[in-house]
């Protein structure tokens, strides 16, 4: 049960940063702002460390 869960959430956050990836991508084709640009970057930044220790906080 716990591996199912583990890899259900896997997925859902893969698929969120897919998502933060194309919101990226508008925003720089959009609205070149840079305080926008920081915002998604912190976020992605943020996201991606939270996968790498999510393995680790699930184990």
């Amino acid at each position: 049960m716990g591996r199912i869960l583990r890899l259900f959430c896997f997925e859902f956050l893969k698929k969120v940063i897919t998502g933060l990836y194309f919101i990226k991508l508008l925003i720089y084709k959009k609205w070149y702002n840079q305080s926008g640009i920081l915002l998604v970057n912190f976020l992605t930044c943020f996201l991606m460390r939270m996968v790498r220790n999510f393995p680790l906080l699930y184990a």
